[in-house]
């Protein structure tokens, strides 16, 4: 391991350490979320090893602990067989349970032990294990929320509460941030809650049910999906569905999927019947002689598996439902980011950055309801911004000043890009997301038409991207069509807080159909559609030039700057030698070569070392380091133009942020940085040869 990787890897574990969303954070309070650690693991349970329950623990082989004696678990109600998993609840007795790394727990233990903090449900455990302790959150006013208003459910014992906000039921975190108004409680059901008096639920003001159908593939219903769905049905109780995945790779993800088509069908559920999403649930698992995915590629491919199964059958209301330190690990892709809405976590705060305006927040596992005689989860579900949706884009800075050119239209989901299949020239045929190809069919012509509106037109055929029949319709298809000028042709771009774009049909105003990639799936094949502005990363892009002019070697400078250059401070040769700007000499460290990569991406090779400009340590945040680098190959050392009136903005195709002069310094020596683009003087630059 070279000194570089030595120091990257410190600084993801300083980060992990101090992050304020990371599994052991005693002051922000998010450990709280792990109330039922146990008060004793055996030495010989690794520190790498998740706590799946209060009594067991499974190691990264897959095997089953007992954390009292380190003992193998063998028991197949909780491990099943080799053929067959276990009911994921039974480890727990039905309990929800978030799980956490062995060594996480030991610390809260130790600290906890020292009289650092007070632990929550310390002195309430055995009681709640009985069913004989309720927790309840006192309601308490937020300067946000304005008023305060009585909800048939209660907050967390984390000072999580229901309050009210622009006149609508809102939930707040416990420092009185907003997490979502418009909100509905909504509890989660399985056969662990035995038979439920669903009539005795809709009357104490349950707002909806998500119900487990079950779990993995081939397992059929959980015990009381069938009389869960049809009591809901009766009662006109909104509902949704959610399957416990036990899948390890995208064959067997696309199994779950097919399965749960099967239940569906079988139950007599359509798409129409469900209020709430179809969800996903995706935890560290065990099974006998199998072991759960660890990599971010394995479960994307799991999940666009399974995404497609259920589009394919109908269902386009799908999301994830995971918790925050497996979001932030084994499933950490934009990719699953994005279609996760349903997050478990029992703290002051969710702790997880929603893609998505709508969010649920399954904030208490503890919960009494009337109809339903063991603790019951509570999730609070919502929307962030009201008015999302509506007329969202205009609250946005619309791009009104791109030069005419080429582009590639890139998701920000991921490594997929706008395409016409095959390169073909029939009329009407739908716009597809797919691999990269560097392929012509790949390639639009992007040019303004007057009134912040321009036209993308297909440069291998001629023809525009086009709303079919003009209809913005929840749904209606994007098509190539020969170009006539209509508002169905014409299209609007907004720049997101993150520096990607939305693209939005100048019909009706531009104001709230936008291009969408239907629920993030973003498998190659899938067609583009018209649907209604979310601001989600299904609906926001990048635009990468294709700037050919550029390949060879180039100057670099600002006009802001007095023409300050890109330079290799010292003309130094080594490796992390910082980017500066400086008065241009002619020096071959103020000379850069662009290495075209394909679809609109470029490295950047300082001529004087045959280094590359980098991104150090691959830092995702504003403020890092340009510097130069061997290559690697790795997305912090590829970048992409865009071409404004005022110069080019070179893009990280990393995070999407901006070649930056440091605090917009004119004086030669300004450190060049990394920052969000704002479309600053300091972020446009000149490139000539």
């Amino acid at each position: 391991m070279g000194v570089r990787t030595i120091v990257a890897t410190l600084l993801a574990g300083l980060i992990m350490l101090i992050s304020p969303i990371s599994s052991f954070d005693l002051q922000d309070g998010y450990v709280d979320q792990h109330k039922d650690v146990p008060e004793f693991i055996v030495k010989s349970i690794p520190d790498d090893a998740v706590l799946v329950s209060q009594d067991l623990a499974v190691t990264k082989d897959g095997s089953l602990k007992s954390v009292s004696n380190g003992h193998s678990v063998t028991d197949k109600q909780l491990i099943g067989t080799s053929a067959k998993p276990a009911d994921p609840l039974a480890k727990t007795y039905g309990r929800s349970f978030i799980p956490v790394k062995v060594g996480d727990a030991r610390r809260q233990e130790s600290s906890l032990g020292e009289g650092s903090l007070e632990k929550p449900g310390r002195t309430t455990r055995h009681i709640e294990e009985k069913g004989k302790s309720v927790k309840s959150a006192a309601l308490r006013p937020s300067a946000q929320a304005g008023s305060v208003i009585s909800s048939s459910l209660a907050g967390n014992s984390y000072g999580a509460y229901w309050g009210a906000y622009s006149g609508s039921p809102a939930f707040f975190e416990a420092d009185g941030s907003l997490f979502a108004q418009k909100a509905k409680g909504v509890i989660d059901v399985s056969q662990w809650q035995g038979t439920i008096n669903w009539d005795q639920v809709r009357h104490s003001g349950v707002e909806g049910a998500i119900i487990r159908i079950g779990w993995g593939w081939g397992n059929g219903f959980d015990g009381k999906a069938l009389r869960n769905i049809v009591e809901c049905k009766r009662l006109g109780i909104p509902f949704g569905i959610y399957l416990y995945s036990y899948a390890y790779d995208g064959g067997t993800g696309r199994a779950e999927g097919n399965s749960i088509v099967d239940l569906l069908r079988r139950a007599g559920i359509s798409p129409n019947d469900l209020t709430y999403p179809i969800y996903y649930d995706l935890e560290q698992w065990v099974w006998k002689d199998h072991v759960p995915p660890s990599s971010p590629s394995t479960y994307k491919d799991i999940v666009n598996a399974w995404f497609t199964c259920l589009q394919n059958a109908g269902f386009q209301n799908l999301s994830v439902y995971s918790y925050v330190s497996y979001l932030n690990s084994a499933l950490n892709s934009p990719d699953i980011l994005s279609k996760t809405s349903w997050v478990a976590s029992y703290g002051r705060r969710p702790g997880f950055n929603f893609y998505t305006n709508y969010r649920c927040w399954q904030y208490a596992d503890d919960g009494r309801i009337s109809g339903i005689g063991v603790n019951t989860d509570l999730s609070a579900c919502g929307v962030k911004d009201s008015d999302s949706g509506v007329d969202g884009p205009n609250q946005l800075e619309a791009l009104t000043d791109m030069v005419e050119g080429d582009y590639y239209i890139e998701s920000s989901l991921g490594d997929k890009y706008l395409d016409i299949s095959g390169g073909t020239q029939a009329e009407a045929f739908p716009v597809q997301v797919w691999a990269p190809t560097d392929g012509a069919n790949q390639l639009f012509h992007i040019k303004p038409e007057g009134s912040g509106t321009y036209s993308i037109v297909t440069k291998h055929s001629g023809k525009a991207l086009d709303v079919r029949y003009g209809s913005t319709q929840n749904g209606n298809e994007i098509i190539q069509y020969t170009q006539n000028g209509g508002a169905n042709q014409r299209w609007r771009f907004y720049r997101a807080p993150d520096g990607f774009v939305y693209i939005t049909s100048a019909l009706n105003g531009g104001k709230s159909a936008a291009l969408d990639i239907p629920g993030g799936n973003t498998s190659s094949g899938t067609q583009l559609e018209i649907w209604q502005f979310n601001g989600g990363m299904n609906q926001s892009f990048r635009l990468l030039q294709a700037s050919e002019a550029f390949q060879g070697t180039n100057s670099i400078t600002n006009r802001f700057a007095n023409g300050n250059s890109f330079d290799v401070e010292g003309a130094s040769q080594a490796s992390d030698a910082h980017l500066q700007t400086w008065t241009p000499n002619g020096g071959d460290n103020q000379k850069f070569i662009l290495v075209y990569k394909g679809n609109g991406q470029f490295a950047l090779q300082a001529a004087h070392s045959g280094l590359y400009l980098d991104i150090q340590y691959g830092y995702q945040g504003d403020e890092g380091n340009v510097v130069q680098f061997p290559s690697t190959g790795r997305s912090n050392q590829l970048w992409y133009l865009q071409h404004y009136s005022g110069g080019y903005s070179i893009r990280s195709v990393l995070n999407n942020k901006a070649i930056d002069i440091c605090g917009a310094n004119v004086n030669p020596g300004a450190r060049l940085i990394s920052y969000t683009f704002h479309r600053q003087a300091n972020q446009l630059w000149d490139i000539r040869q």
